[in-house]
């Protein structure tokens, strides 16, 4: 299993996650309508509507610093409340499910 699928795996499993609207699975089916979605596996990392509503959720939460692109790999940054902090990728999407889930983590139940 790649670094890719394993995230977009524990992305898929963590009680926080939802599809919305405008994701793709791995399959490559997007979602239209969320209340017709039936999902038959985790999120495609590699689709940049899919990265764009990760990276949104970040936002939401107030959490989001920065994307930016070092040395051939993405790292998106976030302010946790032991201070910014970044994760990592090969692509923009392994990076902000790193960061999404580290992020909700360590946000108390909702």
């Amino acid at each position: 299993m790649s670094v890719s699928d394993d995230l977009a795996t524990k992305l898929f499993r963590h009680p926080r996650f939802a599809w919305r609207e405008g994701m793709k699975d791995q399959r490559g089916i997007r979602v239209v309508d969320v209340d017709l979605w039936d999902p038959d596996g985790p999120p495609d990392l590699g689709d940049a509507a899919t990265v764009g509503i990760l990276l949104g959720w970040l936002a939401e939460i107030d959490l989001l610093s920065d994307v930016v692109r070092q040395d051939g790999a993405w790292i998106v940054a976030v302010e946790l409340p032991d201070g910014l902090q970044g994760w990592m990728g090969e692509t923009m999407g392994e990076a902000a499910a790193a960061a999404l889930l580290a992020a909700w983590d360590g946000l108390p139940d909702s």
